[in-house]
C-alpha cells in the first residue's frame, strides 16, 4: 500500500508459536495478541530488535518478540536413558 512504511505492518506468525485463548488474550498478562498470535514487547532498539535473527518485529515503533512453544520430545520413540 502507498504510505504504509513497513514497521506499520503486523508480525506474521512463526510454527509454533503461542496462540490467544478463546477471549483473545495471551496468558500471562505480558504478553500482547497480535495478528492471531501471542507475543512480547521487548525494549530494544531497531538494530537489536533485527539481530534477532528474523524472530523479533518492530511495529508501530515497538519491538514484539513470538512466544514459542516449548519443543515437545518425540513420543513415537521414547529415548531411554541408561
Amino acid at each position: 500500500m502507498p504510505g504504509v512504511r513497513a514497521e506499520d505492518t503486523l508480525p506474521e506468525l512463526l510454527p509454533g508459536q503461542t496462540r490467544p485463548n478463546a477471549k483473545g488474550r495471551c496468558p500471562p498478562s505480558q504478553h500482547v495478541a497480535l495478528n492471531g498470535g501471542c507475543w512480547v514487547a521487548a525494549p530494544l532498539t531497531r538494530e537489536k530488535c533485527e539481530a534477532l535473527g528474523g524472530n523479533g518485529h518492530m511495529y508501530k515503533g515497538v519491538c514484539y518478540v513470538p512466544v514459542l512453544l516449548p519443543e515437545r520430545p518425540p513420543t513415537s520413540h521414547p529415548v531411554r536413558k541408561p
